[in-house]
């Protein structure tokens, strides 16, 4: 009896040693079905973001003498400079740049000395495909940009005290003729699209100490005057170019003579309202000076304009985003002749180009608006203007 009940223990234990083991594959089986259902599900979305973060940003910068348009790698983290390409500008030499992103597409419009304007595609390893080139008025194109639906190039001419609007087709190509030229008090050195609305335009005029106002409609593409059709700034102020407040009804000019920076409040109907005037230069400062550019930065909290002359210098402010209003936070030595500076689209880094020097300086900004150095890149040639683009 004993060894009969030992055999049925015996045959017993195998029978559940089978099914436990059985029951181990099964687990086995859907742990597995489990894993790869997650990463099915996971993976892609690790790829998406993985291919968003390695997202290219470029760096693009008019070697006015050379004839050359630069196009440098950015390191997102580091803000960091690789030169990748140099394109040839054989119509004459780029001065200035403006950026339209429009379908997933972006191009670049460069102003050329001899009168025209190129047309170019920007791949997606950052490099530039030509698309056409026409002739403008022979005037310095100091200053372009597009309007916020990527359907207008609008020029400024400097010497010629004339605004030009050109219409872009849908393959990114500029019509060789001109929609609309306006006269303007003397020496306009900008036009501007206001960014919030798309129905505003501003042209600073150097040599007559007032911004143009204007009714842009985006549809028809019309430029309109508006009514006043001039802001007045200070007597002799020499205003130069405008940076826009990100959300904010703000907008900010730097006066490249009188070497301040003015705040206005833009009204609902297109209008500015002065609201401050401060210096770009230290107290008692008995040098030469004419102030540059200005940027505000993406998040709206700080601004920043560049001085020439006695001071090569950026000076930093903070933006009150209540009244608008600046306060200085400090002054930080650059390369020479600081023509032209630029931030990167997080507002993390600032890149100043020495005009005549081919000096490019890097400064990271910090969470309280100041600059720290990071480094200087000898590119050679006259350096007039430089845009950072993120690649989609």
């Amino acid at each position: 009896i004993n060894a009969e009940y030992g055999g049925v223990k015996m045959e017993q234990s195998l029978i559940e040693k089978q099914n436990s083991g059985k029951s181990n594959k099964k687990l086995i089986i859907f742990i597995a079905v489990c894993v790869l259902l997650v990463l099915l599900i996971i993976l892609p979305i690790i790829i998406v973001y993985s291919n968003k973060d390695e997202d290219k940003v470029m760096f693009y910068v008019t070697a006015s003498d050379r004839k050359l348009l630069l196009g440098f790698q950015v390191n997102e983290k580091t803000g960091e400079l690789k030169l990748e390409f140099e394109t040839n500008v054989t119509e004459g030499e780029p001065q200035t740049i403006a950026v339209r992103e429009k379908d997933d597409k972006i191009y670049l419009y460069v102003g050329i000395g001899s009168g025209k304007v190129s047309s170019y595609i920007v791949n997606s390893k950052g490099e530039l495909q030509l698309l056409n080139t026409v002739t403008v008025l022979s005037g310095e194109i100091v200053h372009m940009s597009v309007d916020e639906e990527g359907d207008y190039l609008l020029l400024a001419y400097y010497n010629l005290g004339i605004v030009s609007l050109y219409e872009i087709d849908s393959s990114g190509k500029l019509n060789p003729t001109a929609k609309q030229e306006i006269s303007t008090p003397d020496r306009p050195h900008a036009v501007y699209v206001e960014p919030q609305t798309n129905r505003y335009v501003y042209v600073p005029c150097l040599g007559a100490d007032v911004i143009v106002q204007f009714l842009f409609d985006p549809k028809s593409g019309v430029l309109s005057h508006n009514n006043p059709p001039n802001v007045s700034t200070a007597p002799g102020a020499g205003p130069r170019h405008l940076a826009f407040h990100p959300s904010k009804p703000f907008v900010y000019l730097v006066n490249e003579l009188s070497g301040t920076v003015t705040a206005f409040e833009r009204h609902p109907n297109g209008t500015l309202r002065d609201l401050q005037t401060i210096s770009t230069l230290p107290p008692l400062f008995n040098g030469t000076n004419n102030s540059a550019e200005i940027h505000v930065t993406p998040n709206g909290r700080f601004l920043y304009a560049s001085n020439r002359g006695t001071l090569d210098t950026i000076v930093g402010y903070r933006i009150d985003q209540v009244s608008g209003f600046l306060s200085e936070i400090g002054s930080w030595n650059t390369v020479a002749v600081p023509r032209a500076f630029t931030l990167d689209e997080d507002g993390d880094f600032l890149y100043s180009l020495g005009q005549y020097s081919g000096l490019i300086k890097l400064f990271s900004i910090n969470d309280q608006g100041s600059l720290v150095d990071k480094n200087i890149y000898n590119v050679t040639g006259t350096l007039l203007w430089g845009e950072v683009v993120e690649l989609d």
